[in-house]
């Protein structure tokens, strides 16, 4: 029953932070005073998944509603793909209710529980890029790992984003002259899914490029050749490319190497 507070509590956090953050630009969202799913809620609910196939969706707790033409709602909800052992998620759905009583989904995202699941946990203090304008951008992009014969990755080449909100969907911001290539320290450590499905698990990783190819190409597709970068290929290359890039966040040691990477999802990846 804790779990499942703090779980609403910081769901209700972030939807205190949207509204706070964005209220000039959304009207306001106003947080629920009581998170029951209410007879009523779970009308307004079912409304809009109905005939959904493929996930299951099991509204946990109101969030909160945001007045425009008509009535914008927020569930916390767990999610569930619709197959045999299948390991639930939890998201924060968004509805739109209209005058005349009719439902539809306007975003279904994903809220990521390891982010405030952190009892126990190492506190990390993650790199940023600032420009001279005070933006930070926190999101380390790798768009080349680089490596000697071995295959045994030595560093990583990229640039650093962050993510844009706007009315219509999140996107991503690239830092002016932000490219930099890394070191990646003695002692280090990375915590990657181990697959790109939707029931992926975070595991621990030290070789980097052995994670790449059995997370994004599959041991059983892979027959050995050196990885082809994105970065290698012009616009008008037609080339198969193995490696686009990997969205992640990453705390430095104090000579500057990369001691600990961390997967970041972003809904555009």
């Amino acid at each position: 029953m804790k779990k499942l507070f703090s779980l609403i509590l910081a769901a209700l956090m972030l939807l205190i932070a949207v509204s706070c953050g964005y209220a000039e630009l959304t009207g306001g969202w106003t947080p629920s005073e009581s998170p029951e799913i209410t007879e009523e809620r779970q009308v307004l609910f079912s409304k809009a998944f109905a005939g959904l196939v493929g996930v299951s969706y099991v509204p946990v707790a109101y969030l909160g509603s945001q007045v425009v033409a008509g009535t914008n709602h927020c569930f916390l909800a767990q999610a569930t793909v619709i197959y045999p052992d299948a390991q639930p998620s939890y998201v924060l759905i968004y509805l739109y209710e209209n005058f005349r009583g009719e439902v539809e989904i306007m975003n279904i995202a994903d809220l990521d529980v390891s982010a405030f699941c952190t009892y126990g946990a190492v506190d990390r203090e993650f790199a940023a890029f600032k420009t001279a304008g005070f933006i930070s951008y926190d999101l380390f992009v790798i768009t080349r790992m680089n490596y000697g014969s071995d295959h045994k990755v030595t560093s990583v080449t990229g640039h650093y984003e962050r993510i844009v909100i706007s009315e219509e969907d999140d996107e991503p911001e690239i830092a002016p002259n932000s490219e930099t290539t890394y070191q990646l320290a003695p002692d280090f450590t990375a915590n990657m899914p181990d697959n790109l499905y939707i029931d992926y698990s975070m595991v621990p990783v030290s070789d980097l490029y052995e994670w790449y190819i059995d997370c994004y190409i599959g041991r059983e597709d892979y027959d050995g050749h050196e990885l082809v970068f994105t970065s290698d290929q012009t616009e008008e290359d037609t080339a198969q490319v193995d490696f686009w890039f990997v969205t992640t966040r990453i705390e430095l040691n104090e000579n500057n190497e990369i001691r600990y990477m961390e997967w970041y999802y972003v809904p555009w990846a």
